[in-house]
């Protein structure tokens, strides 16, 4: 039914809104009880098969109505498309809808701040180097940066131009983007903004890779004991203790 795109943010952004960083010391706290319950939360569904733990985006599902929904970036939007195509390669319309993110019981709204994609790389023509420093100045100013991200579906970056265009989404003409700015803006004043730890890569590849590959295997298993006659809340129960604790000693 349901898909996590980045299970290192659902964990960062869940503990955070309930005040308990996950990186503590340069080390991921997976031991708090905070962290055990996040990791709960999406392991039954994942190892009971509601929630997807395939590789990829939940976008490439989606195209062909594998998935029903997601949680996400809100620039996973550029690759939500209209229409579902079917296994007879026939097309069905589809309306999509965006709610803010599910917050923990007792936890605060977090909004994850991500990193951009702009970058050039140095040329020997001197005049190419000053274009890209002109170009990446130019975009960077309020009003070119939120008319650009109002094309793209993208919030700005520029911190002039996103109050502006969160406080008015109804100037934005993309249905879509409309849409997803409108359920922004729901959170945008009462949310609190995280950035990403400092030199955390390694750290959010393992519990990335490690959470999807332990989960996968454990619903296999759940799938052939229930299959050999077993209880299936006393096997979910096992099996999503038995994956915190592969998860705990994890090395990639």
């Amino acid at each position: 039914m349901c898909q996590l795109d980045d299970f290192y943010n659902y964990y960062l952004t869940s503990m955070a809104s309930l005040g308990d960083p996950l990186i503590k010391d340069g080390k991921p706290d997976l031991a708090s009880s905070n962290f055990k319950r996040i990791f709960r939360a999406a392991a039954e569904p994942a190892i009971a098969g509601g929630l997807g733990i395939e590789k990829g985006y939940a976008a490439d599902a989606w195209k062909t109505a594998d998935l029903i929904s997601n949680v996400g970036s809100t620039a996973a939007i550029l690759y939500m498309r209209d229409y579902v195509t079917n296994p007879d390669n026939t097309r069905e319309t589809i309306v999509t809808n965006y709610y803010p993110c599910p917050v923990f019981s007792g936890g605060k709204v977090t909004l994850l701040q991500r990193g951009v994609g702009l970058f050039a790389i140095k040329s020997t023509d001197e005049r190419k180097n000053l274009g890209a420093v002109v170009f990446a100045k130019w975009l960077a100013q309020e009003n070119s940066n939120l008319n650009f991200a109002m094309q793209a579906g993208y919030l700005p970056t520029n911190k002039e131009a996103l109050p502006k265009l969160l406080n008015n989404p109804q100037d934005v003409h993309n249905f879509k983007y409309r849409k997803l700015y409108t359920c922004m803006q729901q959170v945008y004043k009462k949310g609190t903004w995280l950035h990403l730890p400092h030199k955390a890569a390694e750290i959010q590849q393992n519990l990335e890779y490690g959470s999807k590959n332990i989960l996968r295997a454990a619903h296999q298993q759940y799938l052939q004991e229930i299959a050999g006659g077993a209880n299936p809340q006393q096997t979910l129960d096992k099996l999503v203790e038995e994956s915190y604790q592969k998860l705990l000693n994890y090395k990639q």
